[in-house]
């Protein structure tokens, strides 16, 4: 019987030719298109979620307005955080970071003279406790306590020291003049993380590291809560806090503000704010689309099967 078939097939296949290849063509490409667009998909939809408990962690965001014009940041003051430490129960944790690769880049010379550089960031002491990164040399519990310090991701070190064991207490000029400890490096950070810096710098090295100030939004805010918490209670009380500290003169100024906090896991997806990053966001409704587009090719492969010349195999008669 089975022998039958496949004499048969065989037989459509060498009088239909241009049919089989033309077949056998739509097939790869359905099957290859929704193979990549699955990939895809899953590569977007796993953004952020690498790091240990990121299901715990929050970004603050904050919604301006002054007048007719309204402004939605993915940033802070630089004094927000510290004010929030008493006022919030189920913060386990929070960090600042500096995010320099929106606004310039820098030139860095490890003694070979000037490179530009864009991913750098400065973050305070707290980084590597909300998130958990793996270092390859150094101590997490040090490396950002001191001014002038510097985290290299593993690639950077390799770059300007050949590897990451001899980076370790390398100094490091940035635009001529500061110069850089290093100390850590950790592995380069994945292609899905909204964080994906090569430089990370002590936020003590910077004015507002060492003086918090209300005085500009420029500074993204982290906080990685307690398990179980309820995001929207911890950000009502932050409202409710700038509103007994802040209220009467915002009103006099006509200005409102209101924060809230992002999982984590989102904020890839946040298009209103993707100007504040050094990895851009993602309108998720081209990711729907193109799933869209994955399903109907799935459903495509039927049609395209049901006129295979070995169709014949398919159909055979169950015993």
């Amino acid at each position: 019987m089975i022998r039958n078939h496949i004499k048969v097939s065989w037989r459509n296949l060498t009088k239909r030719k241009l049919q089989f290849t033309i077949n056998l063509i739509g097939l790869t490409v359905s099957i290859v298109s929704a193979v990549v667009i699955a990939l895809f998909l899953s590569h977007e939809y796993s953004f952020n979620t690498g790091f240990r408990n990121h299901e715990s962690i929050y970004r603050v965001d904050q919604d301006y307005s002054a007048g007719d014009q309204n402004l939605y940041w993915a940033t802070t003051p630089s004094a927000l955080l510290p004010a929030l430490h008493s006022q919030l129960p189920d913060l386990e944790k929070g960090t600042i970071v500096f995010d320099i690769s929106t606004f310039t880049t820098f030139l860095v010379d490890g003694g070979d003279g000037n490179r530009e550089e864009k991913s750098i960031a400065f973050a305070d002491t707290s980084f590597f406790e909300v998130f958990d990164i793996e270092f390859l040399v150094g101590s997490r519990q040090k490396v950002l306590h001191e001014p002038y310090n510097v985290v290299l991701s593993e690639s950077m070190a390799k770059r300007y020291f050949k590897d990451s064991q001899h980076a370790i207490g390398k100094v490091l000029k940035v635009n001529n003049r500061t110069e850089f400890t290093v100390a850590g490096v950790i592995p380069d950070f994945p292609s899905n993380s909204t964080l994906n810096y090569d430089f990370i710098g002590s936020f003590l090295s910077q004015p507002h590291g060492k003086d918090p100030s209300w005085s500009n939004n420029n500074y993204h805010t982290y906080l990685k809560l307690n398990p179980g918490s309820n995001p929207d209670q911890t950000s009502s009380l932050i409202n409710e806090w700038i509103e007994n500290e802040f209220g009467e003169d915002l009103k006099q100024n006509n200005v409102t503000t209101h924060f809230s906090l992002a999982p984590l896991s989102t904020i890839h997806f946040d298009t209103q704010r993707e100007m504040y990053g050094s990895v851009a966001a993602m309108d998720e409704r081209y990711l729907k689309l193109l799933g869209a587009i994955g399903l109907l090719l799935i459903l495509e492969l039927q049609p395209i099967l049901s006129i295979f010349p070995l169709q014949n195999l398919l159909n055979m008669p169950k015993k």
